[in-house]
């Protein structure tokens, strides 16, 4: 390599050949552009002239001005050489160690932190007490190996084959285990805590007692047996599921008890059900589920929400149960049927949708739950009872409550809007409750509330106790025509209103309306067998074409003054002390009846049949006078 100097270094008083050429040119004289010296540095190699290398310095004369020394134009070179290489000195301070690679000792109480094991072949190994915290055991083989007390926590096991191997007690927190099966795997205090557990199978787990499954990912999770469990196999006693997500799993089998279920999504779970009798939930007594808040939305459960001290079977439920905590449970929707829930908590428990009602035996049982405040809304609870049973605050709207019994229940404040109450019973119920827009066809509301709302409801007269005037509730009459009041007993229960509209209407058998005030009330058209007036005043009243062929109406001592009889075909009617002063007689007919001593002044009588069979108007007197017996 060649290096160019810098610097120039010029002739001295060079002498021209020629004379001087005139400044600008002109005329023939002679000139030559003087040479130059110059000075070079070039890198020297390694050699003869320097051990080690250096720099050449070169001197010469540039005498045909190409600004380089050509090597005929080199008069001196000299060089400045590099110093040789000195004796090593004493080694530095060591750094800091660098992070050791992944060991893997399979060994019991060994280690594999992270290790990379896919695949691997661990069968009937014995690991127990090893330390796989995030190993990656996709597609190993652990079948029979000894994992207890093992630490995998994180570690992915999906693909891999577990069956019969031992994890009691061992760290499976965030483990991911998708799709695998645990057939006959011992997990017994083992915590599963925030594990992915979606699409396991736990069918014939050997043993979970205890287990936790806190906010574990179960999603269409198959846990238990549809079989009958044998010498403790399959048992989940005591596990926890509290904040797990189980939606769409599947709990079945026969050794679920002491269930810590509390904030767990259930939704749409097949909860504990099995194949036929057997396979469904059999819990001791004193092993409760807890659900608190739990959500069952969609859920089937076939088996048995019992508080504990009661005994199903000896009621011909189903096996009996004890459960806990059902308060704030998300029961929406979910298949209840043939389910014992005596005594249950489903205080404030969203059971909205749910189906209670079985059409075969056994149907479900609520007695003495608590549900005060509880979402029943649409519910299919029909025959069920609810005798007891704390509904106070319950919302019952559009829930179908046929034959649904709510005895001695507490409803203080319970609505039943739209509800069909058809049959039902409320005989002695506590508290005031709101039955607006509710058919109430047939329902037995005996020493029931009067203080309850029963706007728009709808009735007939075979209701039977209504405790209120059910025009002056405003109600509706549910039926036009004759109904069958059979059996019906309004006595000290509830009167018609003066004036009210009762046209069309039968009061059946044993209606008790005695010593009521019924001025102006309208009965015309009615079935009139066995109505109880006596002491009644009916005065004003229209009973125009009311009819009572077999035992009716009795009115001993009424007040009928002014009343419209007119068309009434009265057989076997009691009279008798009555007063029908100014009464409208036309086209009566009284054959049967009792009439004596009956008031008639100023009554009109034409082609009146009086009770002794004659026409009015061909009685000497144009009268039923001396004719008022049969």
């Amino acid at each position: 390599m060649r290096t160019k100097l810098a610097f120039v270094v010029p002739f001295v008083g060079l002498a021209s050949c020629g004379g001087d050429t005139p400044a600008g040119g002109g005329g023939g004289g002679y000139s030559a552009t003087p040479a130059r010296d110059l000075v070079e540095v070039r890198d020297e190699p390694a050699g003869a002239n320097c051990a080690s290398g250096g720099l050449a310095i070169v001197y010469g004369t540039d005498n045909n001005n190409d600004g380089a020394l050509g090597a005929d134009e080199v008069t001196k070179t000299s060089y400045v050489c590099n110093g040789t290489i000195g004796d090593p000195g004493d080694p530095g301070q060591p750094g800091q160690p660098g992070t050791p690679g992944d060991e893997c000792i399979l060994v019991p109480n060994g280690r594999c932190v992270g290790g990379k094991l896919q695949n691997l072949d661990l069968y009937q190994r014995d690991l127990h007490g090893i330390d796989l915290t995030n190993a990656d055991l996709r597609f190993a083989d652990l079948q029979l190996a000894n994992l207890s007390r093992a630490k995998l926590a994180g570690a992915n096991l999906t693909g891999a084959i577990v069956n019969w191997s031992t994890m009691a007690e061992a760290d499976l927190r965030g483990v991911v285990a998708v799709g695998v099966d645990f057939n006959s795997v011992t997990l017994s205090y083992a915590d599963l805590s925030g594990a992915v557990l979606t699409r396991a199978r736990f069918n014939t787990v050997g043993d979970a007692l205890g287990a936790k499954f806190l906010q574990a990912n179960l999603q269409n999770s198959v846990l238990g047996t549809a079989v009958s469990d044998s010498g403790g196999s399959n048992h989940f006693a005591g596990t926890d599921f509290r904040g797990a997500d189980l939606s769409g799993a599947t709990l079945r089998g026969r050794s679920f008890g002491n269930q810590f279920l509390d904030d767990t999504n259930l939704s749409r779970t097949n909860f504990l059900t099995g194949i036929g009798s057997i396979g469904v939930v059999n819990v001791a007594a004193g092993l409760p589920f807890e659900l608190t808040n739990a959500n069952l939305a969609g859920a089937v459960y076939d088996g048995n929400f019992a508080a504990a001290g009661h005994d199903p079977v000896a009621a011909g439920m189903l096996n009996a149960a004890s459960v806990g905590d059902l308060a704030g449970a998300n029961l929406s929707d979910m298949d209840l049927s043939g389910g014992n829930y005596y005594g249950a908590n489903l205080a404030g428990a969203n059971l909205a949708g749910a189906n209670f009602y079985r059409a075969t035996s056994p149907v479900s049982f609520l007695g003495g739950a608590n549900l005060a405040n509880a979402n029943l809304a649409g519910v299919n609870a029909q025959s069920v009872g609810f005798s007891t049973a704390n509904v106070a605050g319950a919302v019952f709207d559009g829930a179908w409550l046929r034959n649904t019994i709510f005895d001695t229940a507490a409803i203080d404040g319970a609505r039943f809007a739209g509800a069909d109450l058809d049959s039902a019973g409320f005989r002695n119920t506590t508290g005031a409750a709101d039955f607006s827009g509710a058919t109430l066809t047939g329902a037995n509301m005996y020493l029931a509330s009067a203080s309850s709302t029963f706007t728009g409801a709808y009735y007939s007269l075979d209701s039977y106790s209504l405790p209120v005037d059910p025009v002056a509730a405003g109600m509706i009459y549910a039926d036009a025509g004759f109904v069958n009041a059979a059996n019906a007993n309004m006595y000290e229960s509830w009167r018609p209103a003066p004036g009210a509209d009762y046209s069309g209407v039968s009061c059946g058998d044993s209606l008790d309306w005695r010593n009521a005030d019924l001025h102006g009330i309208d009965l015309s058209g009615g079935r009139l067998d066995y109505l109880w007036a006596s002491s009644s005043n009916l005065s004003g009243a229209n009973l125009a074409g009311s009819v009572a062929r077999a035992f009716g109406p009795q009115l001993t001592g009424a007040n009928l003054a002014g009343a419209n009889l007119a068309g009434v075909v009265w057989r076997q009617a009691n009279m008798s002390g009555a007063s029908l002063a100014g009464a409208n007689l036309t086209n009566a007919d009284l054959r049967g009846s009792a009439m004596w001593r009956v008031g008639l002044a100023g009554a009109i009588l034409s082609n009146t049949i009086c009770p002794d069979g004659t026409n009015s108007d061909f009685n000497p007197d144009q009268s039923c006078d001396r004719h008022t017996t049969p």
